[in-house]
């Protein structure tokens, strides 16, 4: 803990420092890395940008993966195994791989440094992920309770949503989150599908890095973490929050 954390605590505070370089110790203590970062254009466009793409993503991934998994669920679908092992491809391909053959195919499309292009690139990485948390969330359980409904006198429609949806909500929680994750902090798909148009925020991060040493970078890193930790302490706090409760009744 103390060899993941400790680097944590160290970005932080160099992005707290007010001086042109990146340094540590900080020697005088600020908010004009993050004011810059949260004024400047240059990184408030592709943090933006970022987090619109990171939601489609989201929504994409999440409805593709919980259609895929009812699907196999209600193994109502021929060739299953082929079409579990379509959905976990991408897991085997290094990221690379898929970002050159994905670079081939958009420039042919003219989609090259779009947003379309970007999500739906990200999406064929999310699915996998999306496709196991729902297929776990739709255990044998809540297919027998959405039989149960069928049997006094529910349609389809009305069990899934009625019986089945409010059961996997935290899966589909889980599945949401963990492909807005992804997508915001994919790097290599956004270095070879992007350029100027669709700049997204880990892109510019790179270029920051490679062409000047820019500062900013360490007030980006300094917010992510903040804003990872309130996500985490968040869920931590609430699964203790419903832990005491459960034990008061």
């Amino acid at each position: 803990m103390v060899f993941l954390l400790l680097p944590l605590v160290v970005t932080v505070a160099v992005s707290l420092d007010v001086g042109p370089v990146l340094r540590f110790p900080p020697e005088d203590i600020g908010i004009s890395r993050y004011v810059k970062l949260l004024s400047d254009p240059l990184w408030l466009k592709p943090l933006l940008r970022s987090l619109r793409y990171a939601v489609c993503v989201a929504l994409v991934s999440t409805a593709i993966g919980l259609v895929a998994a009812y699907a196999i669920r209600q193994g109502r679908l021929p060739f299953q195994s082929a079409i579990v092992g379509l959905l976990l491809l991408p897991l085997f391909f290094p990221p690379v791989v898929l970002a050159v053959g994905q670079l081939k195919l958009f420039t042919r499309l003219g989609a090259f440094d779009t947003g379309l292009s970007v999500v739906l690139c990200h999406s064929v990485l999310c699915v996998p992920i999306t496709f196991l948390v729902m297929f776990v969330s739709l255990s044998n359980r809540v297919a027998a309770l959405e039989d149960i409904a069928a049997t006094l006198g529910a349609t389809p429609f009305l069990a899934f949503t009625r019986v089945t949806l409010p059961l996997i909500t935290r899966g589909l929680g889980v599945a949401a989150f963990l492909s807005f994750m992804m997508s915001f902090d994919e790097a290599v798909l956004s270095l070879f599908l992007t350029s100027h148009r669709a700049r997204t925020l880990p892109r510019q991060i790179y270029d920051g890095l490679r062409y000047e040493l820019d500062p900013v970078v360490a007030a980006v890193a300094g917010l992510l973490v903040f804003f990872w930790s309130i996500i985490v302490l968040s869920a931590v706090l609430r699964r203790s929050w419903i832990d005491s409760a459960a034990r008061r009744l």
